[in-house]
């Protein structure tokens, strides 16, 4: 994505600089959500490197 006006102040980078945005939500045992989270990252300054452990069934 491009980052707009807005976004761009928060980080002090140009507007319309590429960024990844991470939407992210980890959960209890229950299933229940108990953390949420919206990264935008500048695509420029960083590499993003995931290790994710899946658990349980996945929806179909």
């Amino acid at each position: 994505m491009q980052t707009d006006r807005d976004q761009a102040q928060t980080l002090g980078i140009p507007t319309g600089t590429l960024a990844l945005l991470i939407e992210r939500t980890f959960h209890d045992s229950d299933d229940r959500p108990v953390e949420t989270a919206d990264l935008l990252i500048p695509a420029d300054r960083w590499t993003v490197d995931y290790d994710l452990t899946l658990t349980g069934e996945q929806d179909a």
